[in-house]
Protein backbone atom coordinates (compact mmCIF):
# COMPACT_ATOMS: atom_id res chain seq x y z
CA UNK A 1 0.00 0.00 0.00
CA UNK A 2 1.25 3.04 -1.23
CA UNK A 3 0.85 6.71 0.72
CA UNK A 4 0.86 9.85 -1.53
CA UNK A 5 1.70 13.19 0.33
CA UNK A 6 1.05 16.82 -1.03
CA UNK A 7 2.27 20.24 -0.04
CA UNK A 8 -0.56 22.43 1.42
CA UNK A 9 0.69 25.75 1.98
CA UNK A 10 -0.53 27.35 5.01
CA UNK A 11 -0.69 31.06 5.34
CA UNK A 12 1.59 32.89 7.71
CA UNK A 13 4.31 29.95 7.21
CA UNK A 14 7.19 29.54 5.09
CA UNK A 15 7.22 26.06 4.93
CA UNK A 16 4.12 23.94 3.63
CA UNK A 17 2.78 21.57 5.41
CA UNK A 18 2.45 17.91 4.09
CA UNK A 19 -0.94 16.48 4.07
CA UNK A 20 -2.07 12.87 3.30
CA UNK A 21 -3.57 13.11 -0.45
CA UNK A 22 -7.38 11.94 -0.86
CA UNK A 23 -8.94 10.51 -3.83
CA UNK A 24 -9.08 13.59 -6.46
CA UNK A 25 -7.22 15.80 -4.16
CA UNK A 26 -5.33 19.02 -6.39
CA UNK A 27 -2.10 20.41 -4.39
CA UNK A 28 -2.61 24.35 -4.27
CA UNK A 29 0.11 25.78 -6.68
CA UNK A 30 0.26 29.39 -4.70
CA UNK A 31 -0.90 31.03 -1.56
CA UNK A 32 -0.78 34.61 -0.77
CA UNK A 33 0.66 35.40 -4.67
CA UNK A 34 3.34 33.01 -3.82
CA UNK A 35 4.25 29.99 -5.53
CA UNK A 36 3.97 26.88 -3.62
CA UNK A 37 6.34 24.04 -4.97
CA UNK A 38 4.52 20.81 -6.54
CA UNK A 39 5.44 17.55 -5.38
CA UNK A 40 3.81 14.11 -3.69
CA UNK A 41 5.43 12.15 -1.23
CA UNK A 42 4.95 8.66 -2.07
CA UNK A 43 5.38 6.49 0.80
CA UNK A 44 5.21 2.37 1.38
CA UNK A 45 6.52 -0.27 2.78
CA UNK A 46 10.02 -1.63 3.74
CA UNK A 47 10.79 -5.37 3.70
CA UNK A 48 9.01 -7.07 6.45
CA UNK A 49 11.80 -8.72 8.52
CA UNK A 50 11.35 -10.97 11.66
CA UNK A 51 13.84 -11.16 14.67
CA UNK A 52 14.12 -13.86 16.70
CA UNK A 53 13.93 -13.13 20.86
CA UNK A 54 16.29 -10.56 23.06
CA UNK A 55 18.45 -9.67 19.77
CA UNK A 56 18.55 -7.50 16.78
CA UNK A 57 16.19 -7.95 13.90
CA UNK A 58 17.63 -8.10 10.42
CA UNK A 59 16.94 -4.86 8.98
CA UNK A 60 14.02 -3.70 6.83
CA UNK A 61 14.92 -2.23 4.12
CA UNK A 62 13.07 0.73 1.37
CA UNK A 63 12.62 -0.66 -2.22
CA UNK A 64 14.76 1.01 -5.03
CA UNK A 65 14.13 4.44 -5.07
CA UNK A 66 13.25 4.85 -1.97
CA UNK A 67 14.41 6.29 1.36
CA UNK A 68 13.88 5.20 5.23
CA UNK A 69 11.89 8.46 6.84
CA UNK A 70 11.24 6.51 9.83
CA UNK A 71 9.66 2.97 11.44
CA UNK A 72 6.67 2.16 9.87
CA UNK A 73 5.48 -1.10 11.86
CA UNK A 74 6.73 -3.32 14.84
CA UNK A 75 4.49 -6.21 15.45
CA UNK A 76 5.22 -8.27 18.98
CA UNK A 77 5.05 -12.17 18.32
CA UNK A 78 4.18 -14.76 20.86
CA UNK A 79 1.35 -14.01 23.81
CA UNK A 80 0.51 -10.27 24.07
CA UNK A 81 -0.95 -11.06 27.73
CA UNK A 82 3.19 -11.65 28.94
CA UNK A 83 4.52 -8.73 31.48
CA UNK A 84 7.88 -9.21 29.84
CA UNK A 85 7.41 -8.95 26.23
CA UNK A 86 7.79 -5.34 24.95
CA UNK A 87 10.08 -3.52 22.48
CA UNK A 88 13.66 -2.92 24.00
CA UNK A 89 14.56 -0.38 21.65
CA UNK A 90 14.35 0.28 17.43
CA UNK A 91 16.80 1.98 15.03
CA UNK A 92 16.20 3.63 11.72
CA UNK A 93 18.54 4.96 9.92
CA UNK A 94 19.83 5.12 5.79
CA UNK A 95 20.17 1.91 5.78
CA UNK A 96 16.79 0.67 7.14
CA UNK A 97 15.31 0.10 10.61
CA UNK A 98 15.75 -2.65 12.83
CA UNK A 99 14.24 -3.21 16.64
CA UNK A 100 15.52 -5.63 19.81
CA UNK A 101 12.42 -7.44 21.07
CA UNK A 102 12.48 -9.07 24.46
CA UNK A 103 10.08 -12.21 25.25
CA UNK A 104 9.90 -12.85 22.01
CA UNK A 105 10.16 -12.08 18.38
CA UNK A 106 9.28 -9.17 16.29
CA UNK A 107 8.13 -7.99 12.25
CA UNK A 108 9.44 -4.97 11.52
CA UNK A 109 8.72 -2.61 8.65
CA UNK A 110 10.51 0.60 7.69
CA UNK A 111 8.48 3.48 6.53
CA UNK A 112 10.14 4.43 3.08
CA UNK A 113 9.25 7.57 0.93
CA UNK A 114 10.41 9.11 -2.04
CA UNK A 115 9.35 12.49 -3.91
CA UNK A 116 7.40 12.37 -7.20
CA UNK A 117 7.44 15.79 -9.00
Amino acid sequence: MSLLFVATPVVGQATPVLRQAKAGMEQPTSVQGQTVPKFKLECTAGLKVTGQVDRWSPLSTCPSGYQVTGLGRIDLQGDHNRPNLHVNDFICDERGCKAWCIGDGCTVEARCCRIND
